[in-house]
């Protein structure tokens, strides 16, 4: 038996079907002028085998394409802020000093602490600027003014209650007035200082250095 699975060829004359018997070439002429109109052979076990190991490599390339879409790109960290910056020549804000409550860092983000600290002041006080920058913020919060300036190189101080604030966009120097002590804010009778570099909050005691000790005032 040949590979033909069926044929059919139609002779002009006779218009019946024509089946070869060998495997041999036809044409019309063995056929007695007849015309093929349809042939179709099986595929061999090779074919399959072959056909199949170039769909199993054309599904591994489509799934490996996929895979590579979907994958989630790094996202960018913010860089870890330095304790010590060197660039910047720090002041405290009031004098004389005197701490009233200290820094307390926080365990994380949202936890309890105190970013800052509470410094002696009374309201009408001057307050100086702690270092070279630019008003970012000089409004109300709550009922209470604050000013925040912006030091450059992502350092950020923030100092209420006060009033009479230099409006935002206003350089400022080191030691400069920029505000009074105003009313309200964390503790009558004192300024609150807080200062942080990108989203961490920092000790000023730990930049500025020459920390007296910590005044605890009674509470009755």
């Amino acid at each position: 038996m040949c590979d033909l699975e069926w044929a059919r060829v139609v002779t002009p004359t006779s218009g019946m079907p024509f089946q070869p018997t060998s495997c041999a070439a036809f044409s019309p002429a063995t056929a007695g002028g007849a015309l093929l109109t349809f042939a179709m052979t099986s595929p061999t076990r090779d074919d399959r085998a072959a056909h199949t190991v170039r769909m199993r490599a054309l599904t591994s390339a489509i799934l490996l394409l996929v895979a590579l879409a979907c994958a989630p790109s790094a996202a960018p960290t913010a860089p870890s802020p330095p304790i010590d910056p060197p660039s910047i020549v720090w002041r405290w804000p009031a004098t004389p000093l005197r701490i009233i409550a200290p820094f307390a860092e926080p365990a994380h983000a949202y936890a309890a602490g105190h970013r800052g600290v509470d410094l002696a002041a009374t309201p009408g006080q001057s307050v100086l600027a702690p270092a070279d920058g630019v008003v970012a913020f000089s409004d109300s919060v709550a009922g209470r003014g604050v000013l925040t300036i912006d030091h450059g190189d992502g350092w950020v101080t923030t100092l209420e209650p006060v009033s009479g604030a230099a409006p935002a966009g206003t350089s400022v120097a080191r030691g400069s007035g920029v505000a009074v002590v105003g009313s309200g804010g964390h503790a009558d009778g004192t300024l609150h200082f807080g200062v942080r570099r990108y989203d961490r909050y920092v000790d000023p005691a730990a930049l500025i250095g020459s920390v007296p000790p910590a005044v605890l005032l009674p509470c009755c």
